[in-house]
């Protein structure tokens, strides 16, 4: 089983890698397929997403937690893949069935019926693609996950641009690959249990399959009217954009939640392992390391979205030009609320990880559904044009409503979770208050400072970077001078220059 340190490690370089990667072929996809059929992709795939999110009734959190306390629990692994290849063997038949009725028309206006088979194929295999990826960080062996998930990303990459140059991509092939991609993804994450010797066990009693299901219903069933709630606001927030203001605004929207991904990559793929450390600690009852681990990891997380949302924020009209195009011009308004998005998307992963760890999800039942009954009444005079009393902001009103709910609900979340460990929640609020003033004041000055001897280099690209390096190096002499307000220690910045110098020498 790898270290936590070392499983960190291999997290963060493989998002590194994966975030330049993702910037620098970000514009291929929006630029070949044009607003309408980039807008149309993302409607579907998102309606799916939402769709296996609904099926999975918060069941694979409650997944890894459990295996990540005991690892050697493969009848759990047996039963909840069982239970879900029949779930979504039934939803496949309906899905097939709905495309070609009235019905059908109606969940998914002006889209073709193959469109619709394959977003569903292709958000069913991402769902069993992150089930794998759950499974590997429970047991330890996150640095394999991480290095085959980078191998494919850069044969995918590589495919994608030849589709690309050879104007080959269009919105069926776009699928295919998807498609393909995960499908080699979940393949690899197979083959690795299978040389690990774990292996689907059929030796299953009743009593296995009832003491299972009643642990997963004790678990997820307080969340069964949220996450339907959830999953039926989210997809009718799509489809009122989609109504009101047709695909060219659904594509704007996707731009916008492609960015958010950006600033959010780092921190999101660090709360798996902040949850399965906080789960143990939890099941320990060390109330101390749970306090340890929270303060480091909020402060530590939220440092790091904000480093990225910051900067993207002050480079937006840049972000747009350079990534999609003249075409998407129009989605500058929505990709700078989006970009700051990320920011509480942290602390709500960290606090609800937090929730589920500690077996309260009755709590996080009733303040979701109850926000979520505002929002979607937010979403309609938003989105609704003027007839209906609304204001027809487009995905603007969408990306805003979404921001405004998230810094609420999030902050409602840490509140509870610091008082009951009996930690400072205003030191919470001041801290996200002050990085991210002071990440904005870096990222404008340094775009500032850039601009003033810009005569020298035209090339905006040149400008883009060039402010990114002046920015990079003012947060890391912040980071130098106040540690503390990233999460780290002195000492334990001192040790990372260590490492750095001795990995640089080695390379010489």
């Amino acid at each position: 089983m790898d270290s936590m340190k070392k499983r960190y490690f291999y997290k963060l370089s493989t998002n590194v890698i994966t975030l330049i990667l993702s910037f620098a072929t970000a514009g291929i996809v929006p630029r070949a397929l044009g607003p309408n059929d980039y807008g149309n992709f993302n409607f579907l795939a998102n309606f799916f997403g939402q769709i296996a999110n609904f099926l999975d009734m918060g069941t694979s959190t409650c997944f890894y937690t459990r295996l990540s306390k005991d690892n050697k629990n493969i009848k759990l692994i047996t039963i909840y893949f069982g239970y879900f290849l029949i779930l979504f063997s039934i939803a496949s038949l309906l899905v097939v069935f709905l495309s070609y009725t009235k019905c059908g028309e109606f969940i998914w206006p002006q889209q073709m019926p193959w469109h619709i088979q394959l977003a569903f194929v292709y958000a069913m295999l991402m769902f069993f693609s992150t089930i794998f990826d759950k499974i590997l960080d429970a047991l330890g062996y996150t640095v394999f996950s991480e290095s085959v998930r980078l191998g494919i990303r850069f044969l995918s990459v590589a495919v994608l641009v030849y589709m690309f140059t050879l104007g080959f991509l269009n919105i069926s092939k776009l699928f295919y690959y998807h498609i393909a991609v995960t499908a080699i993804t979940i393949f690899c994450f197979g083959l690795c249990l299978w040389k690990k010797k774990i292996r689907i066990s059929f030796d299953i009693s009743a009593n296995d399959f009832k003491s299972t299901a009643l642990d997963f219903y004790k678990y997820s069933g307080p969340l069964f009217v949220v996450i339907l709630i959830d999953s039926l606001i989210s997809l009718g927030e799509r489809r009122l954009l989609q109504g009101f203001s047709g695909s060219s605004e659904q594509a704007y929207y996707g731009i916008a939640y492609v960015v958010n991904s950006f600033c959010s990559i780092f921190s999101s793929s660090m709360t798996p392992l902040f949850l399965r450390e906080y789960s143990i600690a939890y099941g320990e009852n060390n109330l101390d390391m749970m306090k340890r681990l929270l303060v480091r990891y909020q402060m530590l997380l939220y440092s790091v979205a904000s480093y990225f949302a910051c900067f993207i924020f002050s480079q937006v009209d840049f972000v747009v030009n350079v990534i999609a195009g003249s075409e998407y011009v129009g989605a500058i308004p929505a990709i700078s609320v989006m970009a700051l998005f990320p920011l509480h998307q942290t602390y709500g992963q960290i606090h609800s990880s937090i929730l589920y760890a500690t077996d309260r999800t009755k709590t996080y039942r009733n303040i979701t559904i109850i926000m979520s009954v505002i929002g979607i009444v937010a979403s309609f005079f938003l989105l609704a044009p003027q007839r209906y009393g609304g204001w027809d902001l487009g995905a603007f009103g969408l990306a805003f409503k979404a921001l405004v709910m998230n810094v609420f609900i999030v902050n409602l979340f840490c509140y509870m979770n610091m008082k009951k460990l009996e930690l400072c929640y205003t030191k919470a609020l001041l801290h996200q208050i002050g990085i991210v003033s002071l990440f904005l004041l870096l990222a404008f000055a340094s775009k500032l400072l850039v601009a003033e001897f810009s005569f020298f280099y035209q090339n905006q690209i040149v400008i883009f970077v060039v402010s990114g390096v002046l920015y990079t190096i003012f947060c890391l002499f912040h980071l130098l001078l106040f540690p503390k307000i990233f999460g780290l220690s002195q000492g334990e910045v001192k040790q990372m220059m260590i490492q750095v110098v001795q990995h640089l020498k080695s390379i010489k």
